[in-house]
């Protein structure tokens, strides 16, 4: 199998943000291959089109055992689930042990030989966002929007969750955290409550990317001072307090003390935070990019909305 570590970005559609997230995961990481798996290409980059993989058996076996539980559309649920039977096809056929894999609202500021220092993840893992919660919570959240799997470990969890749909024992569970959505909140079972559940049927197969390591971690979401703990980092603006040093940003822990960020996670109107802390070379349409941000700022604030 290839040693090399490619990057995956999936994205639908066209947006101003994308652009910044792909070449920000060139510069910080120049030794991996960075592709965009889309309908839509983006210059400069390789595309992987979607349509490639929609008919893939394996992908299609989970289509038909998916059930929606989520007030979120069903497309787009169901989307997140299937970039990761996308990702294990792609994965085998280009023969690749490894793969980074980043939503398309991250900015990347580590090279691979960065994050095999503070967060290792041996053959047959994979490197996870996992927050500390009680089960009992049903909060039930594990996330790859920052996720480095090796292929035994997404063969085994795209595995996995297809049996979620399939065996009683995984469904009740959904069904509950299903109930306490669609009567009291927004949200529902999703591909990050699948990876929860794996996180905890085989926790001897994943690194937490947002517990720190050797000084380092990954952000699990921009206007959160939560990251593994509750209230764990500090805040300026409602948003994470972040400064560079030796062109690395660094957040900081409540008691000041200072930890490098492997990258930050601009979800939901944080997205208008990106050209900020882009430290990247400029491209084409950057400048208008920069102002559609500015004019969201204007507009929202700097807060999370």
């Amino acid at each position: 199998m290839s040693t090399v570590t490619p990057i995956v970005i999936f994205h639908k559609g066209r947006t101003w943000y994308l652009p910044y997230v792909l070449h920000q995961a060139q510069v910080a990481c120049p030794s991996s291959e960075v592709m965009l798996a889309s309908e839509i290409p983006v210059p400069g980059f390789p595309l992987l089109p979607l349509n490639n993989f929609e008919n893939i058996k394996r992908a299609a076996t989970f289509r038909r055992c998916y059930q929606h539980m989520s007030t979120n559309p069903q497309a787009y649920e169901l989307f997140c689930y299937l970039r990761w039977f996308y990702l294990l096809e792609y994965m085998e056929l280009r023969g690749l042990q490894r793969v980074l894999h980043l939503d398309s609202d991250f900015l990347l500021y580590c090279s691979m030989e960065e994050l095999a220092f503070s967060h290792p993840v041996r053959s047959g893992e994979a490197g996870l966002s996992i927050p500390a919660q009680s089960h009992e919570s049903l909060v039930w959240l594990a996330s790859g929007h920052m996720g480095l799997f090796t292929v035994e470990a997404l063969d085994c969890f795209c595995k996995f969750a297809t049996a979620t749909f399939v065996e009683e024992r995984w469904l009740s569970q959904y069904n509950q955290k299903w109930m306490s959505h669609s009567t009291r909140r927004p949200g529902g079972i999703c591909d990050m409550t699948t990876l929860y559940f794996f996180c905890r049927e085989y926790p001897e197969a994943v690194v937490n990317l947002a517990e720190e390591s050797r000084g380092a971690v990954a952000d699990l979401r921009f206007n959160n001072s939560a990251n593994h703990r509750a209230d764990e980092y500090q805040m300026r603006n409602g948003v994470k307090r972040v400064e560079l040093r030796c062109g690395k940003p660094i957040i900081f822990r409540k008691d000041g003390r200072p930890v490098r960020a492997l990258g930050l996670h601009f979800q939901g109107r944080n997205k208008r935070h990106i050209p900020r802390y882009y430290l990247g070379p400029s491209f084409a349409g950057k400048m208008l990019s920069d102002l559609t941000a500015a004019a969201y700022l204007r507009v929202f604030g700097s807060g999370s909305g």
